[in-house]
């Protein structure tokens, strides 16, 4: 489907957003949910592909590659080894001389990726994405949006709530993004939160890392900083194990015996399963390409980010450091927008009445968007309902926990919405 490149010029150019749809498999059918995995850089097509729709067999499963994403108009940045260079670059700069080289590196990164991309890099923001969404839902005939929307997918649901509120429908927003631009926590709060699940499970279990391994994880960052790991032809530096940690903490307890394997292995000289990881994070290819994550996870998320400059993401790394101080200083400075040539969209503000049946759920333990951030968004959704979940992953449907699943499936197959205070912990 065609959208506007610029949703302010209708009658300019275009775009191309690609969608798919998995017809009900029930009839009849009784309309269209879309569904969007997050990230961003997340393909919804695929997401929509693998949607488990138990519950909601008479819905359409309709997903869509956002724009500047996958099969979608895509935003484009360096691929291989120019992105191997970016990515490489040291992200806990420890002297001004590494704060200008890391300024410099993203600023290089930046007017390549607007070479790239061209006009599209203005336009990428989650309004401009909201507004996709609401002419692929009048296309499809909805009177009213029907959503699910994970992690990044939940500020995409809050977006289109603010711009639409009275074709609001029935919408779930699963692990929640903070509405509030600097977040009140920080993001790195969550990933320290999850190390520290992690270590208090090896503690218990015996694990490789013994009785601390919070403690071990620092010196090992600590010490690639210093000496980064030779992997083959490649290096494991800090920031790219720091990546592969916190992406394997996002699978939750699941991942536990897989993040202790790779740790040690990497204490023994062998950083193969962390890069491993950390290349799963930023989608680069065994022959050293980039799929469209990286490109459309920095351009998206730099569409809305407000760090331009580098003193106020050194201190906005001095906010991360006081609540995680291991993963949130080896996590780096958060220089990735500094330097990006589109200015930052301007925040949207809340409605102040509600819009449809709205449901966010949240899990204290998840490692990725600290629950604050679920608590956030359900106060600045008037009429919505927050839903504590269980256990240490990130997002929840589908997870494991039937009472979670109890409540998606009633809020979108029968408008159940849960009563006040409704914990599934």
């Amino acid at each position: 489907m065609d959208v506007p490149l610029d949703h302010a010029a209708p009658d300019g150019p275009a775009i191309t957003l690609a969608l798919t749809r998995v017809p009900a498999s029930r009839q009849p059918a009784v309309g269209t949910l879309f569904v969007n995995p997050g990230g961003p850089g997340g393909s919804g097509r695929t997401f929509a592909a693998g949607f488990p729709t138990a519950g909601l067999e008479g819905y359409d499963i309709v997903g869509w590659d956002p724009r500047g994403i996958g099969a979608s108009t895509p935003a484009q940045c360096p691929s291989g080894a120019a992105a191997d260079a970016y990515l490489g670059l040291d992200g806990s700069p420890d002297s001004p001389e590494e704060v200008d080289a890391l300024a410099a590196g993203n600023a290089a990164f930046a007017r390549a990726c607007r070479d790239l991309t061209g006009d599209l890099i203005d336009h990428l923001s989650v309004r401009d994405t909201a507004a996709d969404l609401d002419l692929l839902r009048e296309a499809l005939g909805e009177e009213r949006l029907t959503y699910y929307g994970a992690s990044y997918g939940t500020a995409i649901g809050a977006a289109y709530v603010a711009l639409y509120p009275d074709r609001v429908g029935r919408l779930v927003l699963d692990a929640g993004v903070e509405p509030r631009r600097p977040p009140g926590v920080p993001q790195a709060f969550a990933f320290e939160s999850g190390l520290a699940a992690f270590s208090a499970w090896c503690a218990a279990s015996g694990c490789p890392l013994g009785p601390d391994a919070s403690a071990r994880v620092a010196a090992l960052l600590g010490d690639l900083d210093a000496t980064p790991l030779a992997v083959g032809d490649r290096t494991l530096t800090q920031s790219l194990a720091t990546s592969g940690i916190v992406t394997i903490l996002g699978s939750g307890e699941g991942g536990w015996s897989t993040l202790a394997d790779a740790l040690a292995a990497a204490e023994a000289g062998d950083g193969a399963p962390l890069l491993q990881a950390a290349d799963a994070q930023t989608g680069r290819r065994p022959d050293g390409t980039h799929t469209s994550m990286l490109a459309g996870f920095t351009a998206t998320y730099c569409a809305d980010d407000d760090v331009r400059s580098a003193t106020l993401a050194q201190e906005r790394w001095a906010d991360e450091q006081a609540v995680a101080p291991i993963l949130g200083h080896a996590m780096g400075s958060p220089f990735l927008c500094v330097g990006w040539t589109a200015a930052p969209a301007e925040p949207l503000p809340l409605p102040a009445t509600p819009g449809g049946e709205v449901v966010v759920i949240g899990a204290p333990g998840d490692p990725v968007t600290p629950f604050p951030w679920s608590q956030e968004l359900a106060a600045a959704l008037p009429g919505s309902v927050l839903v504590e979940a269980p256990g240490h992953g990130h997002v929840a449907f589908r997870r494991g926990s039937a009472c979670v699943d109890a409540v998606v499936v009633g809020l979108l197959a029968d408008a159940a919405v849960p009563g006040e205070g409704t914990s599934c912990a």
